[in-house]
């Protein structure tokens, strides 16, 4: 009974953290924003794949790789497991659904958020 109270009193608090706006320092870039006025290779999107992509072609040292991250940093929330879910339908959310489901995410008329 004690540890279900304990999740209760984790999950009230991490959702009534989830509304109060916290101001995040940003780190001091460490590559220089110098742009070029064009690119061989443009790349949208900072996740995974376009780093492992990005990092792959700039092997080649005479090509010019653009890679393009939207958002600012991450908030601290998101390297705890579960607490990402509390970063949905935020600014930070591009608010992604799946396809319609038959038999998941009936009370969201069948669209499953994808954080």
């Amino acid at each position: 009974m004690a540890q279900l109270s304990s999740i209760g009193l984790v999950v009230i608090f991490g959702l009534s953290r989830a509304s109060i706006p916290i101001e995040y320092p940003t780190r001091e870039r460490s590559v220089p924003l110098g742009l070029k006025c064009s690119y061989d290779f443009i790349i949208i999107g900072g996740g995974s794949a376009g780093c492992l992509l990005a990092n792959r072609l700039s092997e080649v040292a005479q090509w010019n790789i653009l890679l393009l991250e939207a958002g600012e940093d991450e908030p601290f929330t998101s390297k705890v497991p579960f607490f990402p879910r509390v970063s949905q339908k935020t600014r930070i959310d591009w608010n992604f659904t799946t396809t319609k489901q038959r038999n998941a995410c009936l009370s969201n008329d069948g669209y499953c958020e994808v954080p």
